[in-house]
């Protein structure tokens, strides 16, 4: 069984399944009172009238609340904000949209799914559907008017993710109101939840006919009309705060209040209640009262401006409380009014979001205005980002409070090349806060360390940066940017996420790769973190750097904003943005003693001489096809999965050596971890690509008994115990490898064979992978592809090229506790996870 979605503004149903009666429950009252007039209400069939009365809804009716428009995240879109809303698409199941279509520049269209609210695979952003009339309230609200061009879509984005557990912004949805239910129900009696809240003809013409006449006048009040009883009653009056107060700031204050506070204070002040009981006294306070109290009533504001409604003749404090009461939102409510009450509701809701809305806003505002000037406009208005990379894990919580933060590094085109500092913060713990960089400062070395004193900071996160001799919040280094040169690419140095028992990893180090070659490296680059590139383009200047912020000031996503370069006079002389499959992940470094020219310490697989260079190093995706992340469901975004360089023919020597490339599947059908291996003699060692575990325990199998013939027993075991106490129990170990089916591709690279073709199946995950040379194949993973359940997708090397190798991402069951299969017992503190997988594949091609 499925479930519905609701609106995350009016909080009604955004599917087609609204449930309006064969029978009116008031019509079949009266049918059985004409039979016996003692007939009640309790004694009705129940079951019979679970649905919305037909007398006061049709299904054409209710047909509004069918489709719903989309607010959504593409974090690949190139804009600096990243949000989309679309056009009103149709409710599929599960929480997932379809027929989604959208001319919002952000928009992706290669994604043919909009899951709302809940999201199974980690890599998925939730979408949040909103009613087309409930988007424009909001617009209205929020923005002064329904023009949605002037709406800050990402902070939108933000807050309702904030507010969202599971299924419904958390806010007060107003009378009547449903708990959140996995079903929409049509109980009896709430039809106002379903009735089109905007305007509409009729209902306008009838109120013109009502607000025409003097229905409205209310009898002077008799008690308290003589100045003698209202001097009596205001003296009886112990401690009210309102009795201080002048009738202007009472009035004023008034004023701000919704239409039912307004009413409420004058009951429960006597001196508010003085000041504007007599609506002929005082016509001007409930006049305004009108309009700003009831800013929802908008078919009454505009009879009230053209001048249908008398001031001379009409009570506005009679015209007041009629309307108060008539378009009060609660159960039972019939008739003409319900929209308007409706939309009243759904005003209330708006109002919520607009007092979590404007404080963004102001915020957004107050870093704009640091930048002042028309090329700094210019180059903001031109900036692009290719990529903003989730970088920090576990992700911020379900309510937590992000928001995106942009700085704008460069506001005139002379500050390029023109020398500056680069500040990189740390926190207490080691991972990056923020970045600035300073102009026009000079430097300073005291102890070793360099300062900059003077010049102008522009700084990225790290809010209320402190750093002093007493008390250091941050920990600051500080790299020179030499004049004539620029920032080119930011590497970050991120930990293996499931290197530890601990499933965390965020920005430990970072280096800086300068345009004249040279490259400093902060904080810890060690070199058994990953590495992810931020690459600025061809013909392309860094000019920002744009990225998410948690409310507790961590970096969740970070990426660079860059411009065509001030020197490129015509568009149509640098190439489009196109970042290469090869900067996408984050990569593994290679071990240190591998001898392989386009992988190894000095020169990692993205470096951009790999894809610019004689090499032309490309990576060919393992699919075309759009995937269906739904399906996928990995509770890891694909971001910080650490991505492994598997290069077995990077050089005519190494293919011509190729002996062998082997697998072995977990449980005989998930890939975790592959070998390549040579012809004795030729210097190349064995190469194996994997997650460490993983490979530690395979490489601890190749060096066991059957790879040591003459050893005995005792002194095989003291192999496999490398790296582990000698009090751990060698059952887990077999036990483990015991799951473990190898399969081996022979190859006879002296021969003159070699890979010709990666094919994978997909369903969504990757279920199966077949290796193929020129002579032979093997394949890899579920059995069923064999059967032909379902089809390879086939990559070759292009006329010219040569397959080199693979790029290969593992993942693992969900974090729990009883996922860790071993605890190594050294210094490390490595763990070896059940369920590993196969999540991403890609082959490597270079220049034949």
């Amino acid at each position: 069984m499925g479930f519905d979605i609701f609106c995350a503004v009016c909080g009604g149903p955004t599917c087609a399944f609204i449930t309006i009666c064969d029978k009116s429950r008031r019509a079949a009252l009266r049918e059985k009172r004409e039979e016996d007039p003692d007939f009640s209400e309790k004694d009705l069939d129940r079951k019979e009238f679970r649905g919305y009365d037909p007398e006061i809804f049709s299904p054409e009716d209710v047909e509004w609340t069918y489709q719903a428009q989309v607010l959504g995240f593409n974090p690949k879109a190139t804009g600096l904000d990243k949000m989309y809303i679309t056009q009103p698409a149709n409710y599929e199941d599960y929480g997932c949209m379809s027929d989604v279509e959208s001319d919002d520049p952000n928009f992706p269209e290669d994604s043919d799914e909009f899951q709302c609210y809940r999201v199974y695979d980690a890599t998925q952003t939730p979408c949040y559907p909103i009613h087309e009339p409930c988007f424009k309230l909001l617009t209205q609200v929020l923005c002064g008017t329904d023009n949605a061009d002037h709406l800050d879509k990402d902070s939108l984005y933000h807050i309702i993710s904030s507010l969202t557990e599971w299924g419904l912004p958390a806010l007060d949805y107003g009378e009547p109101s449903q708990r959140y239910d996995q079903c929409w129900w049509s109980n009896p009696g709430e039809e106002m939840m379903v009735a089109y809240p905007l305007a509409n003809p009729q209902f306008t013409l009838l109120l013109r006919n009502t607000v025409s006449t003097d229905d409205f006048a209310l009898p002077t009040p008799l008690l308290t009309s003589s100045p003698s009883t209202s001097a009596s009653l205001s003296s009886r009056v112990r401690n009210d705060p309102f009795a201080h107060i002048p009738y202007d700031i009472t009035h004023q204050i008034t004023l701000l209040l919704p239409a039912e506070s307004v009413l409420a204070l004058a009951r429960a002040s006597y001196p508010v209640h003085a000041a504007i009981r007599d609506g002929r006294a005082n016509p001007g306070f409930w006049r305004q009262a009108l309009r700003r109290c009831m800013p929802w009533f908008t078919e009454l504001h505009t009879l009230m401006r053209h001048g249908t409604v008398d001031e001379e003749s009409t009570d506005y404090k009679g015209l007041f409380l009629w309307v108060e009461m008539s378009t009060r939102p609660r159960r039972g409510l019939a008739g003409p009014f319900m929209g308007v009450a409706n939309r009243r509701r759904v005003w209330g809701v708006c109002e919520q979001y607009d007092a979590l809305y404007q404080s963004r806003v102001k915020v957004k505002q107050r870093e704009r205005e640091m930048v002042c000037g028309v090329e700094a406009e210019a180059i903001w208005k031109g900036a692009v980002n290719v990529g903003l990379p989730v970088v920090t894990w576990p992700p911020p919580g379900e309510r937590d409070v992000v928001r995106t933060a942009s700085t704008q590094w460069v506001c005139r085109w002379d500050e390029v090349n023109a020398g500056a500092f680069l500040e990189v913060f740390w926190d207490k713990v080691g991972t990056l806060a923020g970045l600035a960089l300073v102009l026009g400062g000079k430097k300073k070395v005291i102890g070793g360390d360099v300062f900059v004193e003077g010049g102008e900071k522009r700084l990225f996160g790290a809010e209320g940066a402190v750093v002093n001799r007493a008390r250091k919040v941050f920990k600051k280094d500080t790299v020179e940017i030499e004049r004539g040169a620029w920032i080119e690419g930011l590497v970050l140095h991120l930990p293996d996420v499931f290197y530890t028992e601990k499933t965390e990893t965020s920005i430990k180090g970072i280096t800086i790769r300068m345009s004249n070659g040279k490259e400093s490296s902060l904080g810890d680059s060690n070199r058994k973190h990953c590495q992810r590139l931020l690459q600025i383009a061809p013909d392309h200047a860094l000019v920002g750097i744009t990225g998410q912020i948690s409310g507790d000031h961590r970096i969740t996503r970070l990426g660079l904003l860059q411009h065509a370069h001030f020197d490129v006079l015509s568009i149509d002389t640098y190439n489009e943005l196109d970042s290469p499959l090869l900067h996408t992940p984050l990569w593994t470094t290679s071990p240190a003693p591998l001898d392989c020219d386009i992988h190894n310490p000095s020169h990692p697989i993205w470096s951009p001489e790999n894809i610019t260079g004689a090499v032309d190093l490309r990576a060919l995706p393992s699919t075309d096809r759009i995937r269906n992340r739904y399906q996928i469901q990995d509770p890891y975004h694909e971001d910080i999965v650490p991505t492994h360089p598997f290069i077995w023919a990077a050089t005519e020597r190494e293919r011509r050596n190729l002996m062998s490339i082997t697998a072995w599947l977990y449980e005989g059908k998930h890939i975790c971890c592959v070998r390549a291996e040579y012809r004795q003699g030729s210097g190349i060692a064995p190469r194996m690509a994997g997650p460490p575990a993983v490979v530690r325990m395979m490489e601890d199998k190749e060096g066991g008994v059957e790879r040591m013939p003459g050893v005995d027993q005792a002194e095989a075991n003291g192999v496999l115990m490398r790296g582990r106490s000698k009090r751990e129990d060698m059952c887990w170990w077999k036990e483990w490898v015991a799951q473990m089916q190898e399969v081996k591709l022979h190859v006879d690279g002296m021969g003159g064979e070699e890979v010709v073709g990666v094919d994978v199946v997909h369903h969504e995950d990757i279920q199966a992978v077949r290796i193929r040379t020129n002579s032979s194949q093997a394949y890899w993973g579920e059995t069923r592809p064999i059967m032909h359940y379902w089809n390879f997708e086939n990559r070759e090397a292009d006329a010219g090229d040569k397959i080199a190798g693979m790029a290969l991402a593992f993942t693992f069951g969900r974090p729990q506790a009883e996922e860790i299969a071993h605890r190594f017992e050294d210094v490390s503190g490595m763990v070896l996870r059940e369920n590993p997988k196969l999540s991403w594949l890609a082959t490597l091609v270079v220049k034949e």
